[in-house]
């Protein structure tokens, strides 16, 4: 920052440094010669004064040219005085100092007066530099690079060609392409965008004033005060630019292309309505802030109600005038001439992409182009973004247009000398294709803004068709470049519609599944551009008949789950391929996008049921509802229980010793006693533990259901009970397996923290497949909170920490406190959301966890047993029926019903590692995995990996083998080959 200071100048500035040293060494000379001779002449009286001034005056000119001097040699003085008067002030002084220095010498020494003559001197002349602050300047010349970032979109969603294009739209990028070609004699849009601007001007306005109206009174009075003139001179404003709006209307009826009489009468309604019912209701609220007769409260309530029914007018307004533009374009487009509507048309037909760069590049040969008027006094750097950002150049621009342009791309034309792509070019391609399916605007943006400094971004223009489809927030990363006082401009193409097109976004179908078992595959589907058509969701499976399902389009935009069913009848892996497709022929638009077409799924089907082990205290009625549902209802169970302390007749005095075991006829499914051996455990896929105590499993038992969970990969379902579960284990590796903490007691836990209480879903269990009892979530919800109330839970502390609850003990009291009341902050909301949750943990009734390689659910009530209130066993069967789906949802099989072959799950990403599991399912054979089995994998039917397999079983009867990944992508079908099986 520079200082300007007028101050007389002694010298021209036009004198050379060499004559003003010269004069300065002149003007010294004279100083000090006048001293001498004053201590010669010793005048006294008038003649002594009169040679005092003549001293100062030399002093003062030998100041003044030393500051003359200083100020050709790069030093400035930065102040506010007066020079003249400094530098005469310092030479008065400095003839005082020498005449004290005559007075003191008849009573110090020589010396001494010498010192202090000198130290007062150099007081004098630092006072006088701190008054006159020199400043070293200097002068040097920099060019401060400032850098704009322009992104070009380069994802697939560039490459569509818009046929849903409005004549508007159609009309506005002709004019782009070329100014001459489309130009309107009217500018409704510039209406459009006014009156835009104005209601957000308007809002800000009546926000600051209600933030006004929350203010202490006497505060009320003083703000106002201060915001009172600008307001009204905002409001004034207001006026005066709505008011020079009516030329654009006159423009318009006064245009020489036909024009319907209905719509000139509606665009002299609307600027009538401009002026009636806005401008004259702004004149009203101006007379509000200049009314001094009320008080400031009244004012500024009546100023936002008329600021707040202007901004509401004003959006009725707008709505009416996009319409009314166009009905009005829609009429010029009709008047131009055949060659003109074809250019237009043929501009319209070109790919986002090509529109994009085209913007950029200007018309070939055209030097002022977008890209060349940032140039002018910018770096430009441009890059291109889908997944990724790539910097690139205007060169590869050019190519890049030049190859859309093209009547074959890259793409279509043949490999040189007829040669095949080799797998590197394929993947290559397949690689670029999946970056391209991917918009991330927020990604782009954030990485420009580490690669370029702040101090040389100087802005980003986005060219994109807005269609951001990745994670990330683009309100966040825009805020942080707003804080950064980085301006971010958007040019957008592409239609304001959506592009026709039938996709299904995801499908949704069980992992797993048994043999006549029904498959539910639930398709989202989102349908665009084709309102009052129909299209049709087609599942295929093998050479089978197709299932199908019509879906009437009613609306522009379509969004739904559509259901298919199907029972396989056979096992092994069976994939279903999905389709929605158009029968209308030509009738409407065609599909713009076809890869979004088709998916498929593969479901693992199984006829091997799952083996179930329930083990009791007592014949609670819990286990008997659960017993009679899964011996007589689910056939996919084959189920061994048993009653460690069962009811006794008196006539009985011992009973037989029956270990429990999946080798058991399905008859057979009472046991007196825990399986023989670990190897017995280990054979069952699902344990249900109930109200047992830890003397009854015995301390290895409690080390074989630990490790039945974490090493052999079962599930455990624990019920709690009033008598020994949970709180019999504590110190007891089955602790760590609960998903819920409670406190260690030897007490009956026959007290419930409560009266009485109800399920109630938390928001994990409104989505998950073992609470699922309706298709909706509404009615699912509806289900469960018309449940019977229920008296007795196990009091825990709260759910672990890695814990999911699916369902809570929720009261009356409990829901009052979480009612979210009539007006609640961002901050009152995520409170009220953390105290649910903590709510929700510390009143478990359904938990689950992974632990280990297997699952644990404890349910902390014994009354499930209550879903059959007054409805049957309806819920009670689905509820238990899917969460042993649950339990085995992990369990994926082919093969024969020798040999379970299969991994851990169905779908894995490229790269992970995989383990590949083979066990003995018929207890009657040897072993059958010996030195020469092998694991085989195909893709495709064509063989691309062989493996030996390991001839020792595991703890849990599997047979393991660790690969480090599968070779390359795609759907694989494993077979095991052994001589023996």
């Amino acid at each position: 920052m520079s200082i300007a200071i007028e101050r007389p100048e002694l010298l021209s500035a036009d004198w050379p440094m060499l004559a003003v040293a010269l004069l300065l060494v002149v003007a010294i000379l004279a100083w000090v010669g006048a001293h001498h001779l004053k201590e010669r002449w010793q005048l006294k009286h008038v003649p002594a004064i009169v040679f005092f001034v003549v001293r100062a005056g030399i002093g003062y000119v030998t100041l003044w040219l030393t500051c003359s001097l200083l100020d050709r040699c790069l030093i400035v003085f930065a102040t506010s005085w007066s020079l003249w008067g400094v530098c005469l002030a310092t030479a008065v002084g400095v003839e005082v100092v020498l005449a004290l220095y005559q007075l003191e010498r008849q009573t110090v020494t020589r010396k001494t007066g010498l010192t202090l003559v000198c130290l007062r001197t150099a007081m004098l002349l630092l006072v006088a530099l701190m008054l006159l602050q020199p400043v070293m300047v200097w002068e040097y010349d920099r060019v401060d690079e400032r850098v704009v970032a322009i992104l070009v979109d380069g994802s697939s969603s560039m490459d569509i060609q818009d046929d849903q294009l409005t004549d508007s739209e159609q009309i506005r990028l002709a004019h782009m392409f070329n100014p001459e070609l489309a130009k309107r004699p009217y500018d409704l849009d510039g209406v459009v965008a006014h009156l835009g601007r104005t209601i957000n001007r308007i809002n800000v306005e009546a926000a600051s004033l209600v933030r006004l109206q929350n203010s202490q009174q006497e505060n009320l009075d003083k703000e106002f005060e201060l915001h009172k003139e600008p307001l009204r001179q905002t409001i004034q404003d207001l006026r005066t630019s709505l008011a020079e709006q009516e030329p654009r209307f006159r423009d318009l009826l006064n245009a020489d292309f036909k024009l319907a009489e209905k719509t000139r009468a509606a665009a002299s309604a609307l600027r009538k309505r401009i002026d009636d019912q806005v401008i004259s209701r702004l004149v009203d609220c101006q007379k509000e802030v200049i009314d001094t007769q009320k008080d400031t409260i009244t004012r500024v309530s009546a100023i936002v109600e008329h600021l707040q029914g202007v901004a509401t007018e004003l959006r009725v307004i707008n709505q009416e005038m996009m319409v009314l533009v166009q009905i009005v374009d829609q009429s010029f487009l009709q008047s131009l001439s055949p060659e003109d509507n074809k250019k237009i048309t043929e501009v319209a037909s070109l790919s986002r992409a090509r529109i994009a760069r085209a913007l950029l590049l200007g018309q070939e040969g055209d030097e002022k182009n977008l890209l060349g008027k940032f140039r002018d006094g910018y770096t430009v750097k441009v890059f291109g973004f889908d997944s990724q950002l790539t910097e690139t150049t205007e060169e590869q621009l050019k190519a890049e247009l030049a190859l859309a342009a093209s009547e074959q791309t890259a793409t279509d034309s043949p490999p040189p000398n007829g040669a095949a792509p080799d797998d590197q070019q394929q993947q290559q391609t397949a690689t670029v294709q999946r970056n391209r399916l991917t918009t991330d605007v927020v990604s782009a943006l954030e990485a420009v803004r580490e690669q370029i400094p702040q101090d040389k971004l100087a802005g980003i223009l986005l060219v994109s068709d807005g269609r951001h489809n990745a994670t990330g927030d683009l309100g966040t990363v825009a805020r942080e470049l707003a804080n950064r006082q980085t301006p971010v401009s958007a040019v957008v193409v592409g239609s304001s519609k959506a592009p026709v097109d039938a996709a299904i976004v995801s499908l949704e179908s069980p992992s797993t599944l048994f043999v006549e078992d029904q498959l539910k595959v639930r398709a989202r589907v989102k349908v665009t551009g084709m309102k009052n058509r129909d299209v049709w969701l087609v599942m295929s499976h093998g050479e089978e008949k197709p299932i199908e399902q019509k879906i009437e389009i009613k609306e522009d935009e379509f969004a739904g789950i559509v259901e298919l069913y199907d029972v396989p009848k056979t096992e092994g892996f069976q994939r279903y391929s999905v389709q929605i497709e158009t029968r209308d022929g030509d009738a409407g638009p065609k599909d713009t996008f076809a890869n979004n077409n088709v998916r498929d799924v593969t479901v693992a089907v199984t006829d091997e049921r799952t083996q179930v082990l329930i083990i009791e205290d007592r014949p609670r009625w819990e286990f008997r509802y659960l017993r009679n549902l899964l011996v007589g209802r689910d056939k996919t169970v084959r189920l061994q229980t048993v009653l460690l302390a069962p009811d006794r007749l008196a006539s009985v005095k011992e009973r037989p010793d029956v270990p429990a075991s999946v080798t058991r006829s399905d008859g057979d499914h009472e046991a007196t006693s825990l399986p023989a051996n670990e190897q017995e455990w280990m054979k069952f896929d699902v344990i249900v533990l109930g109200d047992v105590s830890a003397q009854q499993l015995t301390p290895d038992g409690i080390r074989i259901i630990h490790d039945f969970v974490s090493k052999r990969g079962g599930t455990l379902i624990v019920i709690a009970g009033p008598r020994n579960l949970p709180h019999q284990f504590v110190d007891t590796a089955l602790q760590a397996l609960f998903p819920v903490t409670f406190e260690a007691t030897t007490e009956t836990m026959v007290a419930a923290p409560e009266a009485s209480f109800r399920w109630t879903l938390s928001q994990a269990g409104r989505r998950h497949a073992v609470t699922r009892q309706a298709e909706t979530p509404d009615e699912n919800n509806r289900i469960w909170g018309e449940l019977p109330d229920l008296y007795w839970r196990y009091p825990i502390s709260g759910a672990k920490p890695g814990a999911t609850v699916l369902a809570y003990a929720s009261s009356k009291q409990i829901e009052t406190e979480l009612l979210a009341p009539a007006e609640e902050s961002s901050e009152q909301a995520a409170q009220r959301r953390k105290r649910r949750e903590a709510l929700e943990r510390q009143n478990a009734l359904l938990a689950t966890h992974s632990y280990g390689a297997g699952r644990v659910m404890m349910i902390t009530s014994d009354r499930t047993w209550r879903l059959r209130y007054r409805v049957g066993d309806t819920y009670h069967h689905r509820f238990w029926g899917q969460i042993l789906r649950w339990a085995e949802s992990g369990k994926l099989q082919a093969g024969t019903s020798k040999v379970r072959l299969g991994t851990d799950r169905i779908l894995y990403g490229h790269g992970e590692s995989i383990t590949v599991k083979a066990k003995i399912t018929d207890a009657k054979l040897e072993p059958i995995i010996d030195e020469k089995a092998q694991l085989k994998i195909f893709q495709d039917q064509k063989l691309v990996l062989t493996k030996p397999l390991e001839p020792v079983p595991d703890s849990a009867g599997m047979y393991q083998l660790e690969l480090d990944q599968l070779p390359g992508e795609g759907t694989f079908r494993l077979v095991l080959e052994s001589p023996r099986a």
